[in-house]
């Protein structure tokens, strides 16, 4: 017996953990882990990071050092002339190798060089701007799993509202068949109730698969199935913006947002850039420092030589002309500086829209979700109404079928409508760059 209960025991905690859906926090640690998309913003800003360094360099020391060995076969004789020809003394000569060696270190450092200074500057706020977009791209990456996550959750009332429709369009149908056979109803009546539940099973199918797609667009983020999605709860808070403040989060948003900050960084990266191209027309100086060792000996005598040599200098370089490339790249330097302007203004200009927007949106939401609410529950008394009136020929059946209609159309109304609120309050904070993991913490409280 003991087993038996046992058995049952487990039966049913694995079957209630097979119906657990996963919450948004655990799509949103996989999709930090799995995310396509944001592990190329990270690639992309490691790479950036780089241009510091790269840029530094060229205000750093530079030293080099060489090292060569060079081996000749050589020949000495030694000889008297006598009569216009030679006589050799081998005794005094040889054939036997040559060798020399060259070893060299030297060392330079920029002491003034305004152009090298300048784009350090522009390397670090391109850094800067690459940062705050990837800072954007965390915030889009929340965004994108409530996003998806939360229209996971609208199509799955959709897909169960549409069910019921469905089967009560089925038993209404075999309903009006039932009283047919005892001619209580006409074979219109019956017609018209199996093409009525013709287009319910229709649409449930349709948003079954729109369901399943929600997931697979889950799937997507975080490379992983999700089964399924849990729930809203039935009654949620309906706060609106915090500060209420409409302009607060206009200016929020014109100076907060991570495009708009990254806009500013490139910006001042382009001003820089246009220094160091100007730059270019201006005398540099520099040091450097050199020492070399040269020794060289033959095989066949003692003839040795050894030289080494230290040099230290100062170079001054004065640019007099360079075929007109200066002159271009400082204009190419404006036309980035104009272009960076013109979008800083773009995105500015966006953004401030996009607060405007969301927060009148979050503000209208509150009476939106209540009025579908209100509208959901009168759509389900009206088709109770209307089947108990169809038994009693008191409600004909055109209204039977349009109520049950009204009712999957207001079910699904009241889904969108508390999808949307949910979403213009994190909209609007990523319109203001404010939106944080502990918002989504503070969503996932909402589901069950």
């Amino acid at each position: 017996m003991r087993l038996k209960r046992l058995a049952w025991t487990l039966a049913l905690s694995l079957t209630a953990l097979s119906a657990h859906g996963e919450d948004l926090l655990e799509i949103c640690q996989q999709a930090i882990s799995n995310d396509p998309t944001l592990a190329l913003a990270g690639a992309e800003q490691r790479y950036t990071a780089e241009t510091v360094p790269a840029a530094r360099a060229a205000l750093l020391p530079q030293i080099s050092g060489s090292y060569g060995l060079t081996q000749n076969r050589a020949t000495s004789s030694s000889g008297t002339v006598i009569n216009g020809s030679t006589v050799i003394d081998t005794g005094n000569g040889g054939t036997g190798h040559q060798r020399s060696l060259a070893a060299a270190v030297s060392a330079s450092q920029s002491l003034i060089n305004l152009q090298d200074v300048a784009s350090l500057w522009a390397a670090h706020a391109t850094v800067n701007a690459q940062n705050a977009l990837y800072q954007g791209s965390v915030q889009d990456l929340y965004i994108r799993v409530a996003q998806a996550y939360l229209t996971a959750i609208e199509y799955r009332s959709y897909d169960e509202a549409y069910q019921v429709y469905a089967d009560v369009s089925r038993r209404v149908w075999r309903q009006v068949a039932d009283r047919n056979a005892h001619g209580l109803a006409s074979k219109i009546d019956v017609n018209q109730a199996l093409t009525s539940y013709g287009i319910a099973k229709a649409e449930a199918v349709d948003y079954h698969n729109q369901y399943n797609d929600a997931l697979e667009a889950l799937r997507q983020i975080t490379g992983k199935p999700v089964g399924h999605v849990l729930q809203l709860v039935d009654e949620m808070p309906l706060q609106t913006a915090q500060p209420t403040s409409e302009d607060y989060w206009v200016a929020r948003a014109e100076n907060n947002n991570p495009t708009v900050v990254a806009d500013q960084f490139k910006l001042d990266a382009a001003l820089r850039s246009i220094l160091a191209a100007r730059a270019a027309h201006l005398p540099t100086l520099s040091a450097s420092l050199s020492y070399n060792k040269n020794p060289s000996w033959t095989q066949f005598d003692a003839q040795h030589s050894r030289s080494t040599d230290t040099a230290i200098g100062l170079t001054l370089s004065i640019p007099i002309f360079s075929g007109g490339a200066v002159h271009a790249q400082v204009r190419q330097a404006i036309a980035t500086r104009d272009e960076s302007e013109d979008n800083l203004e773009i995105d500015r200009r966006q953004a401030a829209r996009n607060a405007r927007n969301y927060f009148r949106s979050l503000s209208a939401g509150v009476t939106q979700v209540q009025v579908a609410r209100d509208a959901a529950v009168a759509a389900a008394a009206a088709v109770k109404s209307a089947q108990a009136g169809l038994l009693v020929a008191a409600t004909d059946m055109t209204t039977v079928l349009y109520t049950i209609e009204y009712q999957a159309e207001a079910n699904t109304e009241y889904a969108y409508a508390r999808y949307q609120f949910l979403m213009n309050q994190l909209l609007l904070k990523q319109a203001a760059g404010d939106v944080t993991y502990q918002d989504l913490e503070a969503l996932n409280r909402l589901l069950r």
